[in-house]
């Protein structure tokens, strides 16, 4: 895939919640706060490639590519990273 991002967005693949015995967790927390894998930065942000991104579920622009779940998100939008 040759993306090119501008203006300090990221291409962050969605990450789908995991059920445990069967239930899923859900707290008002949950609801606002998204979780992704950065799968494309900007050269001046590499270090965030591949790291699992915290951001308001809200925001972003939400399409598929590839069959996959993808969100631009601005990096100023970006609540932590791990």
């Amino acid at each position: 895939m040759a993306i090119k991002l501008l203006n300090n967005y990221l291409l962050v693949k969605k990450v789908e919640e995991k059920e445990t015995d069967g239930f899923k967790t859900v707290s008002a927390i949950n609801e606002l706060i998204g979780k992704g894998q950065c799968s494309f930065a900007p050269d001046e942000h590499s270090y965030l490639f591949d790291k699992t991104i915290y951001f308001e579920k809200s925001l972003g622009t939400e399409f598929e590519i590839e069959g996959q779940k993808v969100k631009f998100i601005k990096l100023e939008d970006i609540m932590g990273y791990e």
